[in-house]
């Protein structure tokens, strides 16, 4: 199998983890990993963080590629439109850059089976389709949105006909599934499209001497049918969230060779924030809602941090650029306001932290404050409740992050665009007694357990298999 993405081993994000640790477990020495790396096309089969050159891309593309991904695309698809700026060349770059990485997959790839990564390579399934006897799947792994601007439509449309060129299409939660559904009902009107095949949970055969044949019955499916009349081909739109290895998360939270700074740099118990500077995280609204909580709870100031790992994002670009310096002046105010000698109310770390880092950060975090105004899923949410080893943590949840389809219901919702209705959350899951603490967590592990990410890799992987009659082959249950 050819597993495509634009982030390759060892970056930022939550997709190259997951990629990285599939690719070390994998069983498949024929899987192999094509991503970009220094202005190049690379390829690895054992996760190596460089990876074989493959094919240089011109700079040129590279910069168009990058503004038209995440000045239009990554606006328009969490639904802040005022943040979308269009630009033709930077689309017909766009287009050359995913042209670029499927040609050297129709090239030079041993495999028919292709397994692609999100936004950035949304045009590569039309590209492949081209090729007969190509197998090709599509996750999204950011939202769609429920409207689209009318000013915008066409150039989402082209998104839309390029994803429907996948035998797969991947989302995170079932909202993200209809509403891409309804897109194609609505704008591409000539797709034959049947909303009625939803499939149910199915549990394990008890009989099944195969762990991995059970995990892939385990896992619950929804999806559409989308057909294109005369052609004779078939797209299947499934909801099926990203998973987690819950074991290794757990593992590295008890692993006390793990040292780090927050045991002589947090003198206090903490609540804990990891994110991206992105305008779609509500980290503005966040840091309003520390400068409410200490003016109403001023008795718990030197008593509590906020801990924020939160790295800056897409430099060079003047939307992201600007949302950086408005959060540090945000920090630097709240600091002044409610510090005092030897404590700041806010713990800020601009840079990123390993998985043994944050797994201690994780374990010891008072509470665990997930506040985006959108996201696609948001694996921290996932990673903080893996690594509640010792006494059990909080986790708080806004709504509009899609891991709250699979743990909203055992978290305290926050409401990212209310900064004081954050604060009375965060107080409520701060003084939560220990029982209802651990019932929550519980709740939660036993959810990420139904949904590994061996499992969630295995039923794409199945399929995409069975396209091309290929035997069926799966990956090595991660431990």
């Amino acid at each position: 199998m050819n597993i495509l993405s634009y982030r390759g081993p060892g970056m930022a994000g939550g997709v190259s983890p997951a990629l990285t640790l599939l690719m070390q477990t994998s069983s498949q020495r024929e899987n192999c990993w094509w991503f970009i790396n220094a202005q190049a096309i690379r390829l690895t089969s054992d996760g190596a963080s460089t990876g074989q050159f493959v094919s240089e891309i011109p700079s040129e593309v590279i910069e168009g590629h990058y503004r038209y991904a995440n000045e239009f695309i990554w606006p328009v698809m969490h639904g802040l439109c005022e943040y979308a700026h269009y630009c033709p060349e930077d689309r017909a770059l766009y287009e050359r850059f995913n042209h670029s990485f499927a040609t050297q997959i129709l090239r030079l790839a041993r495999s028919p089976i292709n397994f692609v990564q999100d936004y950035q390579l949304a045009l590569v399934p039309q590209a492949l389709r081209r090729r007969a006897h190509q197998s090709t799947a599509i996750f999204w792994h950011i939202p769609w949105p429920n409207s689209v601007p009318e000013r915008f439509s066409a150039q989402v449309i082209d998104l839309a006909q390029a994803l429907m060129s996948a035998n797969i299409i991947g989302f995170h939660t079932q909202a993200y599934a209809e509403n891409f559904f309804e897109f194609v009902r609505k704008y591409l009107p000539a797709m034959r499209c049947d909303r009625s095949v939803l499939s149910g949970e199915k549990k394990p055969a008890e009989t099944d001497s195969n762990p991995s044949v059970r995990a892939q019955e385990k896992t619950s499916w929804s999806y559409y049918r989308c057909d294109q009349p005369g052609s004779g081909s078939r797209t299947t739109i499934v909801v099926q969230p990203l998973g987690l290895d819950v074991d290794y998360w757990s593992t590295l939270s008890n692993c006390h060779k793990n040292t780090f700074f927050h045991s002589s740099m947090i003198k206090t118990p903490y609540v804990l924030s990891v994110d991206r500077a992105d305008y779609t995280k509500g980290i503005i609204n966040r840091l309003r809602s520390i400068d409410t909580f200490f003016d109403n709870k001023p008795e718990l100031k030197r008593h509590l941090t906020f801990a924020q790992i939160c790295t800056r994002t897409r430099s060079g670009l003047e939307a992201y650029d600007q949302y950086w310096l408005d959060c540090q002046r945000q920090i630097d105010f709240i600091n002044k306001k409610h510090g005092s000698e030897g404590w700041e109310p806010i713990l800020n770390v601009e840079n990123p932290m390993n998985s043994p880092q944050l797994a201690l950060l994780y374990r010891n975090a008072s509470v665990m404050l997930v506040n985006p105004l959108k996201d696609g899923l948001n694996l921290t949410a996932k990673e903080f409740v893996a690594c509640q080893t010792g006494p059990p943590g909080v986790l708080a949840l806004s709504p509009a992050a899609g891991v709250w389809s699979e743990l909203g219901r055992h978290s305290v919702a926050v409401d990212p665009t209310n900064p004081d209705q954050i604060a009375d959350a965060v107080h409520a899951a701060l003084t939560m007694s220990r029982s209802d603490k651990s019932q929550r967590i519980h709740q939660m592990l036993k959810q990420l357990r139904r949904n590994t990410l061996s499992d969630w890799c295995n039923q794409f992987v199945a399929r995409l298999q069975a396209k091309v009659g290929q035997p069926l082959h799966s990956h090595r249950a991660i431990s």
